[in-house]
């Protein structure tokens, strides 16, 4: 489990340019034929004491389908930490057409992985390779694992799936536990029975799949993500509330939130102290410490795992991983008199929140900042990242629930979503077309909010060359256009603010030959990604995040009829797009104004009239829509 493990991101702000698609006709959940491995049985036994320590048995047999499967399970990894826990393999074999190849020991190998470099870590790798394996092979293993110790103390938790990978024909968990537990179960497609029972030492559970189930979809789209809700699982947990999970983490944290500032976290505090508004101030202690303290973690203990290295320890090193950086932001801000906690929430820009969940410290892997201005406002604060930003949320935290770890009063509360209002992208251009088709463009964009994060701070890292010529292809979509200017900022900020980039370019051979004269096209890549969906959507189609794009460009000298059937005016629950047309002298001005307002569209949202209706509006008027130009 690599819990708390925090990355330098800079979310992209044209996320519309990641998210190429192939568009499929028709998606649908997997049938047996379609999977490439057949699970024949999985049994899972598991015992737990009184302190959270657990032992349990594993033993599986996979049967190989065809050559992916072949290569996907001809080999076996397991990764652990062993600070937690030990993996042992007690047998493994391969059977094909009646004939037993046992693995031996040369075959198993168990070592230490080298740590990466976000962090110092002891994690190690059991392999097993099976002889002889081909389609229709059967893969039997045994093994044992042993969990010496929980970061919360009397405690357990634990979560299992069914169907993934493969196609499941037989499974049965059974647990004991001598702690109290409750047990949630997602079956949607009513695959489980469930028994529960207590003898004089033991609550006990038993889950069998009663029949075989298959959590795979076929020809999805590549942005569509498949919700908890719609898979088969089951989750364990001694906890009776997120609190108490917050109960048993709290004092590793206070702990060292007692101890006075070091001198680096002294000086932080002085320089934020010179500014009025909390939002400055914020930005100020968050840009410092990302200045000072570099990300790299040590998890080789299980307590540097679950909690804060010394204040002092983290000032001297000069690095530290999210709950050093977040416990140092809190100390500073309560040094100023605010009311600051660590708060813990699961980071990740593709994260569906489930509707329903088990407390468990699996919930969380990442440990961002919870504070209170005098007025009440709340902030919530990242000061891993690379740039700060108090006045918005970064995208891979944004609108989900998070875990305060507030001593008096642990609490759970969810981070606001993007507002796209906040996020903004607003393009000027000017361009002109000669008889012979050379094309002139001369514009400006603004980046604003968490659309300015992706270039804020991109000159801390890479050339103002590069960063020029990968501007300039997203600009004129080709590498080096004639007469090319661009103007842009040093980009070396650590505090998010407006990006203004200024540019001109010719471009030849860009234009579109048509019977009827030249023509260009009116761009929304914005929109692809709710048109490329499948007819039948199994997932969640994920955008990026809410942001709004506000466009205008001005055709010189050029006469264009027939306009009023290009105008667009839709207003959806999920986007708004309006465009519009003025006759300026012998000019014309596009507007284009695009909402995205949502980062998720449930599948049955997708199916839904009114989004096929926008759909259909979107490819007729929005994707592939060109004006043809007369030039006086």
């Amino acid at each position: 489990m690599q819990m708390f493990r925090s990355y330098f991101t800079l979310c992209s702000t044209l996320v519309w340019l990641l998210l190429a698609l192939i568009n499929v006709g028709e998606a649908r959940w997997a049938t047996h034929e379609d999977a490439a491995a057949e699970m024949e049985f999985f049994n899972r036994d598991i015992i737990t004491n009184a302190e959270g320590k657990s032992e349990e048995i594993i033993e599986q047999q996979i049967k190989v389908l065809n050559e992916r499967g072949r290569a996907h399970f001809g080999t076996l990894s397991f990764v652990y930490n062993s600070s937690l826990e030990n993996i042992e393999i007690i047998e493994a074999k391969a059977i094909h057409q009646g004939t037993e190849f046992k693995v031996t020991q040369d075959m198993i190998e168990n070592k230490p992985i080298a740590s990466q470099p976000s962090g110092f870590d002891k994690l190690y790798q059991v392999l097993v390779s099976y002889p002889q394996v081909q389609p229709g092979s059967q893969l039997y293993v045994k093994y044992k694992i042993t969990t010496h110790k929980q970061p919360i103390a009397k405690s357990y938790t634990t979560k299992g799936y069914f169907g993934q990978e493969a196609y499941w024909k037989k499974a049965t968990i059974s647990l004991r536990s001598e702690i109290p537990f409750k047990v949630l179960c997602n079956d949607p497609q009513n695959c489980l029975e469930i028994r529960q029972d207590k003898d004089r030492k033991h609550y006990k559970l038993t889950i069998n799949l009663k029949k075989p189930v298959y959590n795979a979809v076929v020809n999805e789209p590549h942005n569509s993500l498949i919700p908890p809700e719609l898979t088969t699982w089951f989750s364990v947990s001694t906890f009776s509330s997120p609190e108490d999970v917050a109960k048993g983490l709290v004092t590793g944290f206070e702990d060292v939130l007692k101890k006075d500032l070091p001198a680096l976290l002294s000086s932080i505090k002085e320089e934020a102290a010179k500014l009025d508004h909390p939002v400055a101030q914020f930005n100020r202690i968050t840009s410092l410490l990302s200045e000072k303290i570099r990300y790299r973690g040590d998890w080789r203990t299980v307590e540097g795992r679950f909690a804060p290295r010394p204040l002092a320890t983290t000032a001297e090193t000069g690095y530290g991983d999210c709950k050093d950086f977040a416990t140092a932001t809190v100390a500073v801000l309560r040094a100023l008199g605010y009311k600051a906690h660590v708060a813990l929430v699961m980071r990740d820009a593709t994260h569906i929140v489930p509707t329903k969940q088990q407390p468990s410290l699996d919930n969380y892997n990442h440990a961002i900042v919870h504070v209170i201005d005098p007025t009440g406002k709340v902030y919530w604060l990242d000061p891993t990242n690379l740039v700060s930003m108090a006045e918005g949320t970064f995208p891979d935290i944004a609108d989900r629930p998070a875990l305060i770890l507030d001593p008096a009063q642990p609490s759970i509360a969810k981070i606001p979503g993007i507002d796209p209002h906040h996020a903004g992208s607003e393009l000027d251009a000017t361009i002109s077309l000669s008889k012979d088709g050379v094309l002139t463009t001369d514009g400006n964009f603004i980046l604003k909010g968490e659309n300015a994060l992706m270039l804020t701070a991109a000159g801390l890292s890479d050339s103002l060359k590069s960063i020029e010529e990968a501007l300039t292809y997203l600009i004129c979509d080709e590498a080096s256009p004639a007469k090319k200017k661009l103007d842009i900022p040093p980009l070396k900020t650590r505090i998010v603010e407006d990006v203004v980039v200024r540019y001109s370019f010719e471009q030849h051979n860009k234009v579109l030959s048509t019977n009827l004269g030249h023509g260009i096209f009116l761009k929304m890549q914005s929109i692809l990604p709710f048109i490329h969906i499948a007819e039948d959507q199994v997932g969640t189609l994920h955008l990026g995040y809410p942001y709004h794009i506000s466009r205008k460009t001005l055709i010189k000298n050029a006469v264009i009829n027939g306009i009023d059937k290009l105008k667009v005016n839709i207003n959806t629950p999920w986007l708004s797009i309006k465009r519009d047309f003025h006759l300026e002298g012998k000019n014309m001005q596009v507007t284009d104004n695009i909402i995205i307002k949502k980062n998720l569209i449930a599948p049955e949202e997708i199916r839904s009239n009114q989004y096929k209706a926008m759909r259909d509006t979107l490819k007729k008027y929005c994707a592939e829509v060109a004006l043809i130009l007369s030039l006086e």
